[in-house]
C-alpha cells in the first residue's frame, strides 16, 4: 500500500474520533445546563411578554398563568376573566366586570376611585361594609360584609323571602339557613321542622 494512502486513511481515522469525541461533549453539556426561554428572561426583567411555549407571561416582573389575565394586567384591553373571578381596566384591578367589559368606568363606579388610586365598585364597598348589596355589574352581592355570588342565595341571606337553591343545595327563611326545601318554599316552618325543636 502506498504511503500516502496510509496516512490519508490515518488522517480520517483521527478525524472520526475527533468528531465522535465532540458530540459526545456537546450531548454531556447540552444535557447538564438547563433550558432557559428567552421571553420567560424578558419577562422576568420587567418586559410584559407572554410565552405559549411556557404556558405563561410575565406583567411587571410578575409572572401570571392566565393568558386573559395577562392581557387585562398588560393594559392590551378591558378584561373580566370569568375563572379567575377578576377584571382589569387600562391594566388596572378592578372589581366591576361591567366596567371592563366596557371599557369604561360605569355610572355605579364613577363614585370615584380609592386614595390607593385603585378602582373600586361603590355598590360593593357599601356590601362590605355590612349593607345587603347586590351589584348586577360585579355579579356579586353582600350580606353582612360576606360576599355571595349566587343571587338566588343573596336573596335568601337577606331575607327578601324564603328561598331554596337547588344550584346551591341551601335554603334560606327569613334570612336564616333552613335545610327544609320545603319550609323555604311556602315561606314559613313545616310540621316536621317544628317537631324537631
Amino acid at each position: 500500500m502506498n504511503g500516502s494512502v496510509k496516512y490519508f486513511l490515518v488522517a480520517i481515522a483521527v478525524l472520526f474520533l475527533f468528531i465522535g469525541c465532540q458530540s459526545q461533549q456537546v450531548v454531556e453539556k447540552s444535557s447538564t445546563e438547563k433550558h432557559v426561554c428567552s421571553a420567560c428572561e424578558k419577562g422576568k426583567s420587567g418586559e410584559a411578554v407572554w410565552c405559549d411555549s411556557c404556558g405563561a407571561g410575565f406583567v411587571k416582573g410578575e409572572k401570571v398563568k392566565c393568558k386573559h389575565c395577562f392581557e387585562g394586567m398588560s393594559g392590551e384591553k378591558g378584561v373580566w376573566c370569568e375563572s379567575c373571578n377578576t377584571g382589569y381596566l387600562k391594566g388596572e384591578r378592578v372589581d366591576c366586570k361591567k366596567c371592563c367589559t366596557t371599557g369604561v368606568v360605569c355610572e355605579t363606579c364613577q363614585a370615584e376611585k380609592s386614595i390607593t388610586e385603585e378602582h373600586v365598585c361603590s355598590a360593593c364597598e357599601k356590601g362590605k361594609s355590612g349593607e345587603a348589596v347586590w351589584c348586577d355589574s360585579c355579579g356579586a352581592g353582600y350580606v353582612k360584609g360576606e360576599k355571595v355570588k349566587c343571587k338566588h342565595c343573596f336573596e335568601g341571606m337577606s331575607g327578601e323571602k324564603g328561598v331554596w337553591c337547588e344550584s346551591c343545595n341551601t335554603g334560606y327563611l327569613k334570612g336564616e339557613k333552613v335545610d327544609c326545601k320545603k319550609c323555604c318554599t311556602t315561606g314559613v316552618i313545616c310540621e316536621t321542622c317544628q317537631n324537631k325543636n
